[in-house]
Parts: structure tokens; C-alpha cells; sequence
């Protein structure tokens, strides 16, 4: 049974279902109240004993992974199966039962980062965008095919590449809003009524609360044209639908083995690309409106990719930026240079050594090496797409350097003349170092001393592993002596 302290979103005795709709008594008046009552009906969100729902609270990193479970299996009529899911898995070691399988999900579809992951850590916005698009199987939009606001955010700099595509996909499927001044605010927790409106509009197919329920139309003359057509892209141009209120956005449909869509924003064109070469196309664009109204039909046309002839990619320059842990390094020029690709990360203990691929490195041009790469060599790998073929690999990068904040941390602990600055670094770079002070801070101050006389004695440390080995050998034998 839940307690007064129960999360909002995730139910810890019922599985997947609902306890019976509730009227909250803390949301009448609330801009989401509509949205939370919605979702509580589909069993997908769920209050707390004392009968409120808490609106402004803010959204644990679990329950936002059962959320999106549930999310998913209602949106795309899945059954709620197991998946082969282990709950013993150290994977999910300190997440709550109720939310293990929903997180393990997460891990095994890719839509939860292991690395980003934290139980009960509040979400941000960006986040659980991310995570809600690829969850929802969305396709990442290039941010290249959108030059107008409100698609470019003002604050898109504080988003990595890698997450703004995904930020786009759900953003121009209707599902989510910016802020009036033109940002996202992506480090901005997200509450629990906005994660019930989002959810809402998913369910809803997008769009806003609005009294207007009249959908863009065509006017008689309307056409779609192709051109620039290649084996693998096309290029469309529509005229403009017509709308009581106004058109917000387009969207181009068409199937290569799968159907598929392709959002466009008011200057209604559309470079479609990665198709099948030597096939027929039919290409239609529907229109949408600010409330959410989509148009049921739309103008048409009829195209075929050209038989394949690929450019081979014959060369990558070296990676730039400096080999260190935090630091990020960008993949060389391709040769010819409009070539297009999906890159590979890869390492080695040795500079002419056996490489693998880094798991968890996206496919992108970016990476930024973590501390585990410390002393390692990385390469970088390009494999043509579209109309390009060849796989390439650059050079190595020199030997991964520690993190400055590392190299700063280990001067700190070799550099202490006495205990008094002993224990200032250790304060000052626990977290660096990654010292777990609980044991430590139990000692009593003598024996704390003997700590820091013990490392003072062996000030040769080369990196943060021995730091922390030794660090924790001599609280071991003062915890035992006492």
C-alpha cells in the first residue's frame, strides 16, 4: 500500500493498473488539471493516500522510468511483458522494486542512459524529452532541415548535439512547448504536472487545450513537386494549406519498408534523405494547427530514387582537441568533404594495439573521453551513408590524460606538508578523488590523524586509483584497531 510519501507516478503494489479515478483535492484551478485527470483515468498517473496530487513537486529519475513504461505500452498497444528482465541485475542495484523492471526496460530498449541514470535524483527537462523520444521510437530531426524559431531555442547551446535532435523530434511532433522568451531551459527540473500535460499531449496526438476543432484544409489548386532526386534523396515543395486560426507545421509521410514521417516548419520544404535507391515513392504532406488539428488529406506525389552510384570515402583527418578525460574530441575532415556517415569511437592499451569500440559513444562526429579511458589511445572510424560507401579510420590520439581536476587533486594529496593540509585536500577533492569519507568521518580525531600521517608517509601517488586504495587501507586499520 502506498504511504503519505508515495511517488505520484509510480504505483509500488499494483503493477500497471490504476486504484479508481480520485478527485485531488489540491489541483481545482490548476492550468493541468484537465491533463492529470485524463491520465489518472488511463491508469497512468496516480496520487497520494491523503488525496492530493502535488503538482509542483518535482519528478524522481524512477518514477519517471515507470511513467514512461506504462506511457509506452498504452501508446503502442504493447503488452506489459517481462522481457527477460532480471531484477537482480547489479545493473539496478539501490533502484526501488517497484521501479526496477520499468528502469531495466529503459536500459535494454536504449531510451534510459546507464551513464545519465541516477534513482532518485530530480529530471530535468531535457532528460526526459530525450528520453520520451526515443522511447517513442521518434526519429531524430537534423537541426539543418529548421531556420526559424520557435524550432532553433535561444539557449540551444547549453544542449549537446546528440540530445537536441531528440529535443527537436518531440518538439515538432507537437508533444512539448518552449518558453514565451524563445528558451527550453533544458536544466530545468520538470514537475509533475508538466510531466502529466506532455504525457497528455502524447495520447492526445500533440496540440493544446483549445476550443478550436477545425482543421487546416487544401485549397483545390495545392501541390506537392519532387526534385533533386538522387538514389538515396529527394527534395519537396508544397504550397500552403489554409487554417480559420493559422498553419504551425507540416508533416511528409511515405513508406521505404516502414512508414515514416518527416516534420517541416513554414517555409514548406523538405530534403528527405536515406532512401532506398531504385524504388517509387509516394510523398503526402498533411498540415497542422496551433491547437493540435492535423488535415486529413493533403497533396500528393510520386517519385523514384535513381539506381545507386556511390562515392567511395577515401580519407579522415586527424581528431582535434586535446586526449584528456573531460575534454572533447571532434573526428577529422572526410575526404571528398560533403560526405556523409556515421562515425565509430574505438580504443586501445596500446597506441598499435587491438581496438574495440567504446561502449556508450554515440555515432556521432563528438566524443569526450571519461576517467576509465585515462592512459588509452582512441581512434575514430567513418562508414559512408546516402550516397557515399567506404569505411575510414584516423590516427591514433596520444595516450588519454587524467582530468585536470584530477591532476590538481593528486598535487594537492602529494604536496601536503602536514595533517591539517592533509585533511583540507581530502575535503576539498573527495569527490574528485572518489573517497568515501562516511568511514572517515567516524574515526576519532586521533585516529584521523594516523589516516593522514599514513598518506602523508606515502606521497607518491601517481593517479586517483592509489590515492583512494590507500586511503581506504588505512581507515580499514584504524576502524579495526578500534
Amino acid at each position: 500500500m502506498m504511504t503519505a510519501t508515495t511517488s505520484v507516478y509510480a504505483n509500488q503494489g499494483n503493477g500497471f493498473g490504476n486504484n479508481g479515478m480520485k478527485e485531488f483535492k489540491d489541483i481545482q484551478g490548476n492550468w493541468g488539471m484537465a491533463s492529470i485527470m485524463r491520465m489518472q483515468e488511463l491508469g497512468i498517473l496516480e496520487g497520494y493516500e491523503d488525496g492530493t496530487f502535488r503538482p509542483d513537486g518535482l519528478l524522481k529519475q524512477d518514477e519517471a522510468a515507470v511513467i514512461i513504461d506504462r506511457l509506452v505500452q498504452k501508446r503502442l498497444n504493447l503488452e506489459a511483458v517481462d522481457q527477460d528482465i532480471d531484477e537482480d541485475s547489479d545493473m539496478v542495484t539501490g533502484v526501488p522494486g517497484w521501479a526496477k523492471k520499468s528502469v531495466l526496460k529503459g536500459f535494454k530498449n536504449n531510451y534510459i542512459n546507464m551513464k545519465r541514470y541516477h534513482s532518485q535524483v530530480q529530471c530535468d527537462r531535457l532528460l526526459i524529452v530525450v528520453e520520451l523520444a526515443k522511447a517513442l521510437g521518434l526519429e531524430p530531426v537534423d537541426p539543418e532541415d529548421f531556420d526559424l524559431n520557435p524550432f532553433n531555442f535561444k539557449d540551444k547551446n547549453l544542449i549537446s548535439d546528440e540530445d537536441y535532435v531528440y529535443l527537436l523530434a518531440l518538439f515538432n511532433a507537437g508533444y512539448l512547448k518552449g518558453y514565451p522568451d524563445g528558451n527550453f531551459n533544458p536544466n530545468f527540473l520538470m514537475s509533475r504536472v508538466q510531466m502529466a500535460k506532455i504525457v497528455d499531449n502524447i495520447f492526445n496526438g500533440g496540440g493544446t487545450d483549445s476550443s478550436d476543432k477545425i482543421a487546416p484544409v487544401w485549397p483545390t489548386n495545392s501541390a506537392i513537386t519532387a526534385s533533386g532526386i538522387t538514389s538515396s534523396r529527394v527534395v519537396l515543395n508544397w504550397t500552403a494549406a489554409t487554417d480559420n486560426v493559422g498553419v504551425t507545421l507540416y508533416k511528409i509521410t511515405y513508406n521505404d519498408t516502414t512508414d515514416k514521417v518527416k516534420y517541416a516548419n513554414m517555409s514548406r520544404t523538405v530534403t528527405i534523405t536515406g532512401l532506398s535507391q531504385d524504388k517509387e515513392f509516394t510523398f503526402t504532406v498533411y498540415a497542422r494547427d496551433g491547437a493540435g488539428n492535423w488535415s486529413t488529406s493533403g497533396p500528393s506525389v510520386d517519385a523514384t530514387t535513381l539506381v545507386s552510384t556511390k562515392t567511395t570515402i577515401t580519407a579522415i583527418s586527424v581528431i582535434t582537441g586535446e586526449a584528456r578525460v573531460g575534454v572533447e574530441l571532434t573526428a577529422g575532415t572526410l575526404t571528398p568533404t560533403n560526405a556523409a556517415a556515421t562515425y565509430q569511437w574505438l580504443i586501445s592499451d596500446t597506441v598499435n594495439g587491438t581496438y574495440a569500440a567504446i561502449t556508450g559513444a554515440a555515432a556521432t562526429r563528438k566524443y569526450t573521453p571519461v576517467d576509465i579511458n585515462a592512459g588509452k589511445f582512441i581512434k575514430v572510424s567513418a562508414t559512408g551513408t546516402g550516397d557515399f560507401t567506404g569505411t575510414v579510420t584516423s590516427e591514433a590520439t596520444s595516450a588519454v590524460a587524467i582530468s585536470l581536476a584530477e591532476i590538481a587533486a593528486v598535487a594537492a594529496i602529494n604536496d601536503a606538508a602536514s595533517t591539517t593540509q592533509m585533511a583540507l585536500a581530502i575535503a576539498t577533492y573527495s569527490a574528485v578523488l572518489g573517497l568515501d569519507l562516511e568511514d572517515y568521518d567516524d574515526l576519532s580525531d586521533s585516529d584521523q590523524d594516523l589516516v593522514l600521517g599514513e598518506l602523508i608517509e606515502h606521497q607518491d601517488f601517481l593517479d586517483k586509483a592509489e590515492i583512494k586504495a590507500a586511503f581506504d587501507v588505512a581507515v580499514a586499520a584504524q576502524k579495526l584497531e578500534e
